[in-house]
């Protein structure tokens, strides 16, 4: 029987780590399906001893380790006939990965109520991403459960949750010659989020003004969770719709100053809302006349001034 190695030749140099090997077998004097191929590597077995498929084809992953290293295709007929191909190869030496993490952040606010996103990138100078090993774990709660598998260009992106502590979180990538890196980050988790709080100042509910007249709004806000000018308020009117949407001062002050608000009674509502989207609101009530026109009582009774 023959045996011919078609993956590679003599002298390549291909990386360390798994690669596949291709070989094609025949018999003059017999089938190919009674033929026996078996590959070795360095002199062991790499493979166990299989038939070929119907066109004499056979394969191997060997996992090669940088050196000077030897690939041997060998395939025996039913009386005991050999055959063998053999390449020498010159394997580098296997590169290193590299990780890195975009998300979460040092220093960032999570809470064990709401979803941490976790996104990172992987890559390597020699595999595919899709070839790369990815691991993300926790130094509180170990390996986590999140999508592992690189997108074409790297990107990881997934979403879970954290319990309350202090968490070291490693992103690690193995390559296919074995090497790794990793990329970590501290970050607390708290509590679950609390809700913001807030109260209108001024007006008083029940107020009124004069049209054109200026309205100033005044409220106090606070978050126990966030400094208060990570919040988010909205002045809204049910007759005008949103008057304003302001960013609380870092004491959690918030003032609107208004002189175009409709006539009308309004239902003025301020709603604050945190990073996590959890809100609080508050309501006041303010009239505005139109003084324009003066309007007498009908005090003698002679039908002029009657509602």
């Amino acid at each position: 029987p023959r045996a011919e190695i078609t993956s590679h030749s003599d002298g390549d140099s291909p990386d360390a780590g798994f690669r596949t090997f291709a070989g094609t077998v025949d018999d003059p004097d017999h089938a190919v399906d009674d033929l026996l191929v078996t590959w070795q590597y360095d002199g062991a077995e790499a493979c166990p001893a299989l038939a070929p498929d119907d066109n004499g084809n056979t394969t191997c992953e060997i996992f090669l380790q940088a050196g000077a290293r030897s690939v041997s295709l060998q395939v025996e007929d039913p009386i005991g006939g050999l055959g063998v191909a053999q390449v020498d190869l010159d394997v580098q030496p296997y590169g290193d990965p590299w990780a890195e993490i975009e998300s979460p952040v040092q220093g960032g606010i999570y809470y064990s109520d709401q979803l941490i996103e976790f996104s990172g990138t992987v890559g390597d100078e020699s595999d595919q991403p899709g070839d790369l090993a990815v691991t993300w774990e926790s130094s509180l709660e170990g390996a986590l459960e999140l999508i592992v598998e690189p997108d074409a260009s790297g990107g990881l992106d997934d979403f879970g949750y954290l319990g309350e502590g202090e968490h070291a979180i490693t992103l690690t990538v193995t390559n296919t010659g074995g090497n790794q890196d990793s990329a970590s980050v501290i970050i607390d988790v708290g509590p679950p989020n609390s809700a913001p709080t807030c109260e209108i100042l001024t007006p008083d509910s029940g107020a009124e003004f004069d049209y054109a007249e200026l309205i100033t709004f005044m409220a106090t806000v606070a978050d126990p969770d966030v400094p208060n000018d990570w919040l988010e308020a909205t002045w809204s009117s049910h007759l005008q719709g949103e008057l304003g949407v302001i960013t609380p001062t870092s004491d959690g002050s918030v003032t609107l100053p208004l002189n175009d608000l409709s006539v009308g009674a309004h239902n003025v509502t301020l709603t604050v809302t945190d990073e996590q989207g959890s809100s609080c609101t508050d309501a006041v009530v303010v009239t505005v006349h139109d003084c324009s026109t003066i309007w007498y009582a009908d005090d003698d009774s002679d039908g002029f001034g009657d509602p």
